[in-house]
């Protein structure tokens, strides 16, 4: 648009310029130049640099909650906006004697350092070496494609070394711990090589070797995704025997990083990284308590979140549909603020209800159940063994339960575990302590031994240890003998966990047809991507009423002791979701009925004759149907049962006589024979039997 005044005569416009003569328009004129722009073009750019509201902040501080160790919190905004970068290095320096520390970070492989911690104070032991992978409130270091793709990086963080030398000689420095990830690739971190001279290992697998470097979370190859669990998991290098004197230097060499979430950048809802997602690395005390150097991300905006109802767009399941989640009757998430109880947790289900009880609180997305590092539940070993913790699901006018048709699964995530029981060293876990899940067609409860008075069946599954160094998933009937909801026995699956504990997560799901009442159930090791199937025989199932949640413990067991100080942890359960939904037919195949070969009533499973219609009990497994058989509490009647096994002969000789006997044998008769091919009835029945010594003589007892 061009703009011209009036002339300060007030005739007309102001002139740009001489305009040509319009009488001699053949002629190509030279008039003076006037007034002009050229405009050479016209763009809408993107800025395509990194976004200014996004850094990497390294923080120097004191991790856990033990006494005596302090320091002031210290972190430093590296201007890092595209949160990438290579040759990094994290020092803490600590002199055990005073108990001195100080850290400090380097981003040119250590040619010069900025300070972080100046006043560390009450460091006098190391007993291990920490580091830990975090993820903010509804981030991730990938997805699908990133976790499964080769060649194909999300989110990551590579370690070229961590070393602990003792400095205590300035001039003849000794490598206590030294950790090069020169091992072969594909080498697990609990498998690396140390080459320092204080012994010790790490406490877990998962990262591995790659090329030279510890690989953290979404790399090219040889991910490590902790099964698309990297919220908060930690590994420690725990020291044979601690540190107790001398000063020593940590140096941890990062070779490279990629933190900016640039994975998401065609997805429709592409974001930033939050805050909070990186490593950290600590050296710590007994108590779990000493400094640490934090690289995370940080972000001075917050996740879209198009419906306002405090779930960003880029995790809502329902991004425009304010706090209602379509086909969820019950979703908890744990994301409350870390100590929530219980009873306040958010159930973002339709409608919502609320357990009855508290005890179990929340911390960084997970209920805890049992001694967590912090916000521990002590409840698991007070009272009675087993501690429930109910929700009932909301009733409609009538007081009746409102769902009752459709598919739904009732699943539950598990983010981590340890029932080692590790804490004590002087006993070890028994059978049966750990978490279970029961979703039920009533409220009710009551004693097993007693009639119902109000429906109380449904099904479970549990996380328990076994009582011999191993933990085991099971599934059972719940109240099964009632004969409402009805399955086959308990199903167990020995997990081969040897440590009884793992970080990278289990899934319970109970997949129920309430049109037809079949249900079945299964668990996944790996976030859904494979499952094992559990009870596959469900009927019966056509009201969820409620649900409940329980620890379980034996009598004489214990999951901590009230010397667990905050930091540490003895038994837990991390819970980091519970679910009540509709199916995805196609990730949930709808649970079918069980089979009726003879169309008797009577499922396979459960009919002793599947083949015959008129028969389907057999109380004495006689092999006799209880139809036809005149007593089915007397496996002898009609038939009598021959003994399944001979009992054992004993030979004995007095220089005359052979005498054999044996213990048992009803309906076995005594034979012999000469050459092992012919043998004779000795008529003989009961035991001892003795004859003349004739040269030699075999003999058996067969009820042929």
């Amino acid at each position: 648009n061009t703009k011209t005044p009036n002339n300060t005569a007030g005739t007309g416009f102001a002139i740009w310029g001489n305009p040509d003569d319009e009488n001699t328009t053949e002629v190509d004129e030279e008039t003076p130049v006037g007034d002009y722009i050229k405009v050479d073009y016209i763009r809408i750019l993107n800025d395509t640099g990194p976004d200014t509201n996004n850094d990497l902040v390294i923080t120097g501080q004191n991790f856990g909650s033990g006494e005596g160790v302090s320091a002031t919190s210290v972190p430093v905004s590296t201007g890092n906006f595209a949160q990438t970068g290579e040759n990094l290095r994290l020092k803490i320096d600590a002199d055990l004697d005073s108990g001195a520390f100080t850290s400090s970070f380097s981003t040119d492989s250590g040619l010069t350092w900025t300070s972080l911690v100046t006043d560390g104070a009450g460091l006098t032991e190391i007993a291990n070496i920490m580091f830990g992978a975090k993820t903010g409130s509804d981030d991730a270091w990938g997805n699908t494609e990133t976790s499964s793709t080769q060649g194909t990086a999300g989110d990551f963080v590579r370690v070229e070394s961590i070393t602990l030398t003792d400095v205590s000689d300035t001039n003849n420095p000794s490598e206590l711990v030294n950790i090069g990830f020169e091992d072969e690739n594909g080498t697990n971190i609990k498998n690396s090589l140390n080459s320092g001279t204080a012994t010790g290992a790490w406490n877990f697998g998962g990262p591995q070797a790659h090329n030279g470097t510890l690989n953290i979370g979404h790399t090219q190859y040889f991910k490590w995704t902790n099964s698309g669990n990297l919220v908060s998991v930690f590994r420690k290098f725990v020291l044979d025997s601690a540190l107790t004197s001398g000063q020593v230097s940590l140096v941890v060499d990062i070779k490279d990083y990629d933190l900016s979430r640039s994975w998401d950048n065609a997805d429709s809802y592409n974001v930033n990284s939050g805050s909070g997602k990186g490593v950290q690395f600590a050296l710590l005390n007994s108590t779990q308590t000493g400094p640490v150097i934090n690289l995370f991300t940080e972000s001075a905006v917050d996740f879209p979140d198009s419906d306002g109802d405090g779930i960003p767009d880029h995790v809502d399941d329902e991004p425009n549909s304010g706090d209602v989640f379509e086909g969820y009757y019950m979703r908890y998430d744990f994301s409350d603020d870390s100590g929530t109880a219980l009873t306040d947790a958010v159930n973002l289900g339709v409608p919502p209800s609320a357990f009855t009880s508290g005890g179990p609180q929340t911390s960084n997305g997970n209920l805890n159940i049992g001694y967590t590092e912090n916000w521990k539940w002590s409840g698991v070993d007070t009272g009675n063994a087993a501690v429930f913790r109910t929700n009932i699901l909301p009733k409609n006018n009538e007081g009746n339960a409102q769902l009752t048709s459709g598919v739904v699964v009732y699943e539950m995530v598990i983010d981590s575990y340890d029932l080692s029981k590790s804490w004590d060293p002087n006993s070890e876990s028994e059978a049966e302590k750990g978490i279970r899940m029961i979703i039920k067609n009533g409220d009710a409860g009551g004693n097993p031994n007693n009639p119902p008075t109000a429906p109380r069946q449904g099904t479970a599954i549990q996380l328990y240890t076994t009582g011999d160094g191993d933990v085991q998933v099971q599934a059972q009937p719940w109240y099964g003998t009632d004969g409402v909801v009805k399955s086959e026995d308990t199903v167990s699956y020995v997990l081969g966990e040897s440590d009884m504990a793992d970080d990278q997560g289990l899934t319970f799901q109970v997949v129920i047809n309430l049109d037809t009442g079949a249900f079945y159930s299964r668990f996944s090791q790996d976030g859904g991507a494979n499952w094992n199937d559990l009870i596959q025989y469900g009927s019966g199932f056509t009201t969820i009423s409620s649900i409940q949640i329980a620890s379980k413990r034996a009598g004489t067991d214990a999951w901590g002791s009230v010397s667990i100080e905050g930091g540490s942890t003895g038994d837990f359960v991390k819970i980091d979701s519970i679910h009540i939904r509709d199916a995805d037919s196609l990730a949930e195949p709808t649970p079918q009925m069980p089979p009726d070969s003879d169309g008797d009533g009577a499922f396979d499973y459960e009919d002793a004759f599947p083949a015959d219609p008129n028969e389907s009990v057999d109380a004495d497994e006689d092999g006799v149907g209880a139809n036809s058989d005149p007593d089915d509490s007397d496996p002898n009647n009609p038939n009598s049962q021959a003994p399944a096994e001979a009992p054992a002969l004993t030979i004995t000789t007095d220089g005359s006589n052979v005498t054999v006997s044996w213990e048992g044998g009803d309906g076995f008769n005594l034979q012999s024979s000469g050459d092992l091919s012919t043998w004779s009835d000795t008529s003989v029945t009961t035991s001892p039997h003795t004859e003349a010594l004739e040269g030699g003589k075999f003999f058996k007892l067969t009820n042929e």
